[in-house]
């Protein structure tokens, strides 16, 4: 992964993360959910962008605007993701608008949707950034979602199997129960 593995306190090891984005909120975000051995950090690395409606006059203009705009938003998002790997944890989760929550702190985990699973996590306190609950969607192109997905499913259930209730409904994309099954 690239991360530092240890802090100046003792050892915290960073032993995967996937990307979402948090869903819910006025303007979405891309945050990657690191898993170490003692806790979830939420780290963003910066705004998702919607895309716009297309259509009707100016839209060429319109889609050559939210073109430029997510190429910074993206560019935006690996220098704050390169910044991550330079990083211990711990400096990681005291970035303002990141937080660490210890696994104790963490009352369940729902996964529901139909072709695109949602994680919603639900604190036992308010957090560092005030979310009692925080529900996010999988990040990632037609290259890495899969891979992204997986990575979700393995970590959860390694991390989090008693507190998971996986609510996926059955449909053509019964694969994604499969993954987020508990062992």
């Amino acid at each position: 992964m690239g991360l530092r593995f240890s802090e100046k306190n003792g050892t915290e090891n960073i032993l995967g993360s996937f990307p979402v984005t948090r869903t819910g909120v006025w303007s979405p975000s891309i945050y990657n959910i690191y898993f170490t051995d003692r806790r979830i950090i939420f780290a963003k690395l910066g705004g998702a962008g919607t895309v716009p409606d297309m259509g009707g006059p100016g839209g060429l203009l319109a889609s050559l605007v939210w073109v430029a705009t997510e190429d910074g938003r993206q560019k935006k998002r690996s220098e704050a993701q390169g910044g991550y790997e330079r990083m211990w944890p711990q400096e990681i989760a005291d970035c303002k608008d990141n937080v660490g929550v210890p696994y104790d702190d963490v009352s369940s985990v729902t996964i529901k949707g139909r072709s695109v699973p949602e994680i919603i996590f639900v604190f036992l306190r308010k957090q560092k950034l005030g979310w009692e609950k925080a529900s996010f969607i999988l990040y990632g192109d037609s290259n890495t979602y899969n891979e992204n997905l997986r990575s979700a499913g393995v970590l959860l259930r390694r991390f989090l199997p008693y507190k998971l209730d996986n609510q996926l409904q059955d449909t053509k994309y019964s694969h994604l129960r499969k993954i987020f099954e508990n062992l």
